[in-house]
């Protein structure tokens, strides 16, 4: 045989080892090379889960510190409120006035409204919640308070610190109904302190008003504001049966 024919050979012999295994040889080790991999994602996912029970128990842990924080922030504010209503407010004791600046700007309300409040803590019978919300009940009682989202009826009229009424059911002859957790944040927070048939005075700082943004043409950005609040009646609630009583009379 030619030289040629072994040259031949010896390539076929090579090409022959290096071609890879039969395709039922190959499905073996690949399925053996799987099975650790298999393993490891079942670590993983026990690891995964017991990482989301631990964040779950995280997470129910904080909202019942929230709960038991607003509790007690629920509790405090009554208190104050009932402290309140014990203070003797003169009838002829009046809000002093704040100083603004005529040209706008946010710092300098914000400023002007900060010494404003910082005066207001030292009037008479002026209380402060933790929030900073100045209040002044005018006029007690022993009515119902409502809970937070109940409509409630309500006169009030507004009013700038520097002076100049903004808003009045009072001057529109006729109070207003709405949801009492639609409004400013200080007034949400007011309204279930009170209780029907009270009166009070707040002193809101404009971060629990307006804001920076204002509203309207008269409520500057950073602007601190008056109201004066009385609750009428909490429509919703039904009417008490006095029948009993009726007959008891008779």
């Amino acid at each position: 045989m030619s030289p040629r024919y072994f040259a031949l050979t010896a390539v076929l012999a090579s090409v022959a080892a290096c071609a890879p295994a039969s395709e039922t040889e190959t499905e073996t080790p690949a399925l053996d090379a799987e099975q650790p991999e298999t393993e490891t994602m079942s670590d993983d996912q026990a690891r995964l889960e017991a990482e989301n029970t631990q964040m779950r128990q995280y997470i129910q842990a904080a909202e019942q510190h929230i709960v038991q924080q607003a509790q007690a922030l629920e509790r405090a504010n009554g208190l104050i409120a009932d402290i309140a209503r014990r203070c003797d407010v003169a009838d002829d004791l009046t809000v002093p006035a704040g100083e603004f600046p005529d040209e706008h700007s946010l710092d300098t309300f914000r400023a002007a409204s900060e010494v404003y409040l910082d005066v207001m803590r030292t009037q008479a019978c002026v209380f402060e919640l933790p929030s900073g919300l100045l209040f002044r009940i005018r006029q007690s009682s022993d009515g119902e308070s409502p809970v937070s989202g109940e409509n409630v009826t309500v006169h009030y009229r507004g009013t700038l610190p520097q002076g100049g009424e903004f808003d009045s059911s009072y001057s529109r002859g006729a109070p207003a109904t709405f949801p009492s957790d639609r409004l400013i944040a200080g007034w949400v927070e007011a309204l279930p302190l009170m209780r029907v048939g009270e009166r009070w005075e707040l002193f809101i700082a404009s971060d629990l008003a307006y804001g920076d943004r204002g509203a309207g043409a008269d409520i500057r950005g950073g602007q601190a504001l008056n109201f004066e609040l009385e609750l009428i009646a909490l429509p919703d609630r039904p009417a008490a049966d006095t029948s009993e009583d009726s007959e008891s009379a008779e």
